[in-house]
């Protein structure tokens, strides 16, 4: 070990110096090397987690806009039910009016002018029934028109807002 201090010390001192530099050189060199991979890595991790919030952000976006629509199209809907519902309650009320005529209508009585007339054969009592009878039906017909009709347009509104909420799906 003498003869290796010795020969050491024989190296000048501006070669330690210098082997000093280039090892501390080295060092940082080797420590902004690893700095930059984990700046990258951080970067990467940044860009990712922005993009993962614009996406979140835009898929909220995305439902608060069809859970307007949706009760836009549920409001309009109940608004169409209660007017067919008014319409059938007018409905129902001009049939018992029409009733009502038919009932005070008087009948024929016993000094008409003819024996037909005097029998009822002539053909009153039978035409109240019928006209009763398709006033009711053609109630019927109606309620049940505008029950499918509002139901229809619910669903077109529906499947129209459902179409325009697809993002490769636009509607005209």
């Amino acid at each position: 070990m003498g003869a290796a201090l010795a020969l050491l010390g024989r190296v000048p001192i501006v070669f330690w110096l210098l082997a000093a530099v280039l090892a501390w050189g080295g060092w940082n060199r080797l420590q902004a090397l690893h700095l930059r991979g984990e700046v990258e890595r951080a970067a990467a991790s940044a860009n990712a987690q922005a993009a993962a919030a614009a996406a979140e952000r835009q898929a909220r976006e995305f439902e608060h806009a069809a859970a307007v629509r949706d009760k836009e199209i549920a409001d309009a809907y109940a608004k169409q039910r209660r007017a067919d519902a008014a319409a059938a309650a007018g409905a129902r009320a001009e049939l018992d009016r029409l009733r009502d005529a038919l009932a005070a209508a008087p009948s024929p009585s016993a000094g008409a002018s003819g024996p037909a007339a005097a029998g009822g054969a002539d053909g009153a009592s039978a035409a109240r029934i019928v006209v009763g009878q398709c006033a009711a039906t053609a109630v019927a017909v109606a309620e049940a028109a505008d029950d499918a009709e509002a139901k229809l347009s619910g669903l077109q509104a529906y499947v129209t807002g459902l179409l325009k909420s697809l993002p490769e799906c636009r509607a005209p």
